[in-house]
């Protein structure tokens, strides 16, 4: 004979195994979750049930549903039979038993030593971990991914404990989060406390560098990836501080559209010159800035013959100590156009005269130019109204404003 329940479905019950809420739930979709327990639900009375049924029983898409089984079959919760016709569930409790258990059937004394004093202060970080994050219901897979950390990293207990409040306060106690950053730090050879405090620094200061960059870029969004691992070349493999970058962050002020790939330019060659302090940098900036300075000055003078001792002293005044740059001494030798000759005492003249007014960018002396022409203009105009009967009319050209330019700074 064989016995049969006849309990009705109202005071049934379809149980779920802890393994299930703990180590699947998280990371499931709403969709998983549902075919799952209707699966838990089916087979519980031996029941047949085709796709479509499952979807229509469930509300929820056909192609949905092929997803989710598919999906629940890739994490190992069911499996189908060698011909396609039956859906297996798969028994959670048997299967973490066959993860956590290994056959050791001998130990040396010396082992045995080491491993129990190890192991008793590994056993009192599992007993934080286990308390701290997880209520003191921390499932048994997770000690066996921990000892496999502790085996492949090499992390000690101050760096595992870590490991989990750092994944903690991200919100991002997954295990797959977890493997991520265990991975991360143990591909910088981080194994204890003190050389984690020192990856800890150097995150701050990436973070604070690249909210600069952001902010001096007028970026609307975060750094790609790939400008990220730019920016990290510059700290780690170039070894170079934030002081140093904001040089080259300073440098994009001048141009219309900079992005990441002119400012790596700038730090790569620094690099690639051997250039490892900002003084270095500087005074690399200083020469180089000056050789080009000339070589401008004397294409625009069309000058042939090389600058004298005085007149390098003219354009050092004007770099060090006005702290004009290219683009400034420039817009002073455009004034030259048109001259049978240009001397350095006249380009110094001007250079003189918007320093001493306090101008420094290129708006504020053109601003500041086109006003004072406006004034010169507007006195002169006045003063050559003819009077009594004299009608002689003077020229008033660019020679003449130069003159006054000129005579006004004298």
């Amino acid at each position: 004979m064989y016995f049969e329940a006849c309990k009705s479905i109202l005071y049934s019950d379809t149980q779920i195994p802890d393994i299930f809420i703990d180590e699947y739930l998280p990371t499931m979709d709403g969709d998983c979750v549902k075919v799952y327990l209707y699966c838990l639900f089916l087979n519980k009375y031996n029941k047949q049930a085709a796709v479509k049924d499952i979807s229509k029983k469930l509300l929820i898409d056909l192609e949905k549903v092929k997803q989710a089984l598919t999906y629940l079959s890739g994490i190992g919760l069911i499996s189908t039979n060698e011909k396609g016709t039956s859906i297996i569930i798969a028994d959670l409790k048997e299967k973490e038993i066959n993860k956590l258990y290994t056959l050791k059937t001998t130990s040396s004394v010396e082992d045995a030593t080491s491993n129990f004093d190890r192991n008793k202060a590994r056993n009192n970080t599992l007993s934080a971990i286990n308390n701290k994050f997880f209520q003191g219901l921390m499932s048994p897979s997770w000690y066996n991914e921990i000892d496999y950390w502790y085996n492949r990293y090499r992390f000690d207990d101050d760096v595992m404990y870590t490991l989990f409040k750092y994944c903690y306060d991200n919100n991002a106690l997954s295990r797959n989060y977890v493997q991520a950053v265990a991975d991360s730090w143990g591909k910088r050879g981080i194994k204890n406390f003190f050389e984690l405090e020192q990856y800890f620094e150097e995150q701050e200061k990436f973070k604070g560098l690249k909210g600069k960059i952001v902010k001096k870029l007028k970026l609307n969004r975060s750094l790609t990836e790939y400008e990220s691992d730019m920016v990290e070349k510059w700290l780690n493999q170039y070894k170079y501080d934030i002081d140093i970058l904001e040089i080259a962050l300073e440098k994009t002020t001048s141009k219309t559209s900079p992005n990441l790939k002119y400012i790596d330019s700038i730090v790569t060659s620094w690099f690639s010159a051997g250039l490892k302090t900002k003084d270095e940098i500087l005074h690399y900036m200083r020469t180089n800035n000056f050789r080009e300075l000339q070589d401008r000055i004397m294409k625009k003078l069309k000058r042939t013959s090389l600058l004298t001792e005085f007149e390098v002293k003219y354009i050092e005044k004007w770099v060090t100590q006005f702290k004009y740059g290219v683009e400034v001494i420039e817009l002073a030798l455009e004034k030259t156009a048109g001259k049978p000759y240009a001397v350095f005492r006249y380009i110094d003249c001007v250079l003189s005269d918007w320093f001493k007014n306090g101008l420094k960018s290129t708006q504020e002396i053109l601003a500041y130019d086109n006003t004072r022409r406006s004034t010169v203009k507007q006195a002169v105009g006045a003063s050559a109204i003819p009077q009594h009967g004299n009608y002689e009319q003077r020229k008033y050209d660019d020679q003449y404003y130069d003159n006054l330019y000129e005579n006004s700074n004298t």
